[in-house]
């Protein structure tokens, strides 16, 4: 049995990770969110830098940036965003985000169902706290997301730990992106010379040295210094690439952008 049921829920707040990585990991739970609630409106609360995820997905009705830089900074700026949230009148607040603030701002928003997991002090302010268990701790972190929908769904269900290659197609990350962004990743590729093979190596890296140590022992068309600190360190990392690797293109991601690099066929 649901700890809700479909019909009470009409408006859902999803509280987004703080990380680009995670939030792109949060996408099959949220999409199984809306598959059980299917009438409701799905509204995704997420820093400014994660938002670009979340954008186009068929799911999500609307996306509410949290800019603790500057419309939402300091206390008065925080209560100004609760002014915001408690204007949607949400029925539920699912927090895929670990801290208590996530969960501060869900009550303080007078939600009446807030779930998300038991930790950083915050199950007094969870109407539904899920038990953060050694296995889940364990599991992949899609597996970790989704095992917040399945207790909604079925509170005595325990996720299953899997590798991402044992998850189901359907449970695997997808992004959406529009006609435009597609026209631009094919041109981008075309004007490399690349048509086919393996398109995309991701190379992160606190610093452009292990960014291109990633790089050198993957050997991928396209590297993409998305996880380094700096515009500097991004403009090093392609410089160290094009001098050692340069076959290898590379793409500086810009902010707010989203790219679709590859394709499966």
């Amino acid at each position: 049995m649901k700890i809700c049921n479909s019909n009470q829920i009409r408006r859902i707040l999803v509280r987004a990770p703080n990380w680009i990585g995670d939030a792109v990991l949060c996408l099959p739970a949220l999409e199984r969110l809306k598959s059980a609630y299917p009438q409701a409106d799905m509204t995704v609360l997420a820093k400014p830098w994660v938002s670009p995820v979340f954008s186009h997905n068929p799911a999500i009705k609307r996306i509410i940036e949290y800019d603790t830089s500057v419309r939402h900074r300091g206390i008065y700026g925080k209560w100004r965003l609760v002014q915001v949230i408690r204007g949607y009148g949400f029925d539920m607040a699912v927090l895929f985000q670990n801290a208590f603030e996530a969960a501060l701002i869900a009550f303080l928003s007078r939600i009446p169902v807030r779930i998300g997991y038991n930790r950083d002090g915050r199950r007094l302010l969870l109407t539904y706290p899920v038990e953060l268990t050694s296995d889940i701790k364990r599991a992949h972190h899609v597996a970790y997301y989704l095992n917040i929908i399945d207790r909604i769904q079925k509170p005595e269900y325990r996720t299953q730990n899997k590798n991402i290659s044992q998850l189901d197609k359907e449970n695997r990350p997808k992004l959406y992106l529009t006609e435009k962004e597609k026209d631009w990743s094919k041109g981008f590729l075309n004007d490399k010379g690349i048509d086919s093979g393996i398109i995309i190596g991701i190379a992160p890296g606190a610093t452009p040295e292990t960014g291109f140590e990633i790089a050198r022992l993957t050997k991928p068309h396209v590297a993409v210094p998305y996880h380094t600190n700096t515009a500097d360190s991004q403009k090093k990392f392609a410089e160290i690439l094009k001098t050692q690797m340069p076959r290898t293109a590379c793409l500086i991601p810009e902010q707010n952008k989203i790219y679709q690099v590859s394709k499966r066929r």
